[in-house]
């Protein structure tokens, strides 16, 4: 079930992403590179943002073509040739690609979870921390993960909070 809502949200906003990219690609010849910049955190990396924490983490064949339009728009936005890496453009433009976003999105939530500065703070109740698996006083053993509790009736299987990849 969690594969299929990934593949919806991840199709709409690839469809929003590259309604983006026609008009960059448009609009790039008349302004300077910081505009371009600033439409791009407008009209795409709005989309990214919202939602990533559920569907950031689907398998890399649904996020391929979410992927292939971010490639391609840094490109519009530097004129560069559709052949070329695009990990240096990233860098240059200072824009986290989708692996990036996703990785500070996610810190971002699970801090702000541990610290209940959540706008809901029973959210903190689906999540459990993971047991220690041994008596040893290592460094990180008070300093346990996040996890999702393990559920095991069928029926809370389906329940996206409970979902594992």
């Amino acid at each position: 079930m969690k594969n299929d809502v990934c593949i919806l949200d991840v199709d709409y906003i690839c469809g929003k992403i590259s309604k983006a990219c026609g008009a960059l690609s448009k609009i790039r010849h008349c302004v300077h590179l910081e505009t371009l910049k600033t439409i791009y955190y407008a009209l795409v990396h709005s989309y990214l943002r919202y939602g990533i924490v559920t569907w950031g983490s689907a398998s890399e064949t649904v996020l391929k073509p979410l992927n292939m339009l971010l490639n391609r728009i840094v490109r519009i936005i530097t004129f560069a040739p559709f052949t070329i890496d695009t990990k240096p453009i990233f860098d240059f433009l200072q824009i986290q690609d989708l692996q990036q976003l996703f990785s500070f999105e996610t810190g971002n939530f699970t801090f702000r979870l541990k610290n209940n500065l959540l706008p809901i703070n029973n959210l903190v109740h689906h999540f459990a921390r993971n047991p220690a698996q041994h008596n040893y006083n290592l460094r990180n053993r008070d300093n346990r993960l996040l996890v999702t509790p393990l559920c095991l009736l069928s029926s809370f299987k389906k329940v996206a909070l409970y979902q594992r990849n």
